[in-house]
């Protein structure tokens, strides 16, 4: 190093590759980029605490079902009640039964038939809807086109595939059901048959609110 005076100040050659092993603290960071950082690290956190947050949620519904459907259900038979008021509270705890009833596409194609037959017995064949589905091939526009004006000419289509699917809105068939049920136990008339509609009684807890 010069001793002279007024010289101009060494400049000494810094390795990229070994400057990259200096302690960060000693690198100066833009204030933008310690933000970004900042934000970035915060959006982590947050997903992982919504990710905790989720699964605390569905431990606690899973723990709430158990005990509307099950432990309740079975404390007022023993108790011989089917409400319970709390002192404090402004809502009271009632045993009912629904009957969630279900129609799927994962059912043997026999069960679904029979479901949708019963359900036509009793009264309900205005809730079915049925799609069908006609499949031309690629450049046959015009005949899709001629089969839709001329649908009742059917011999001119024979042999092509059809898809007919028939379907109940799970909630419009659980009201029907429903009804049904309802009806029967007031006028003493013969339930329905809940098995061949897909249908289950299920007895649950409920909180409901007291004017």
């Amino acid at each position: 190093m010069s001793d002279r005076v007024g010289s101009a100040p060494i400049q000494e050659d810094i390795d990229l590759e070994s400057a990259s092993a200096f302690p960060r603290e000693h690198a100066v960071i833009p204030p933008s980029q310690a933000l970004l950082s900042e934000k970035c690290s915060l959006l982590i956190a947050m997903d992982r605490e919504i990710a905790d947050l989720e699964d605390r949620v569905k431990m606690k519904k899973s723990e709430r079902n158990e005990l509307a459907t099950r432990t309740l259900p079975d404390l007022f038979d023993a108790a011989n009640q089917r409400i319970c008021g709390i002192p404090g509270e402004s809502s009271v705890v009632e045993v009912t039964t629904k009957y969630p009833a279900s129609i799927t596409q994962s059912l043997p194609v026999e069960t679904r038939h029979e479901a949708f037959n019963y359900l036509e017995e009793l009264g309900g064949g205005d809730l079915i809807k049925t799609e069908v589905r006609v499949f031309f091939g690629r450049g046959e526009a015009d005949l899709a086109r001629e089969f839709v004006a001329l649908v009742e000419n059917s011999n001119r289509f024979g042999g092509r595939e059809i898809e007919m699917k028939t379907d109940v809105h799970h909630l419009t068939l659980t009201k029907f059901v429903t009804d049904l049920v309802t009806r029967a136990r007031e006028t003493g008339s013969k339930l329905p048959d809940l098995q061949r509609l897909c249908a289950k009684a299920v007895r649950t807890a409920v909180v409901r609110k007291v004017r």
